[in-house]
């Protein structure tokens, strides 16, 4: 129920957020959650490599 919550709010606070700081900051801090995302997923990927639960492809 508070996941369905947030779904319909969120058009409405991003567009709150842009208003109030610009569209340049949340573009940034998506960069940021994206770089982070790529990074926890290179070292998870490598410790199963090292672990030899995963095949290399």
């Amino acid at each position: 129920m508070p996941s369905l919550i947030m779904q319909a709010a969120s058009p409405s606070l991003g567009a709150l957020l842009i208003d109030m700081v610009g569209a340049d900051r949340p573009l940034a801090a998506f960069l940021v959650l994206a770089i982070v995302n790529v990074a926890l997923v290179a070292a998870l990927y490598a410790i199963l490599l090292k672990r030899g639960r995963l095949q290399a492809a």
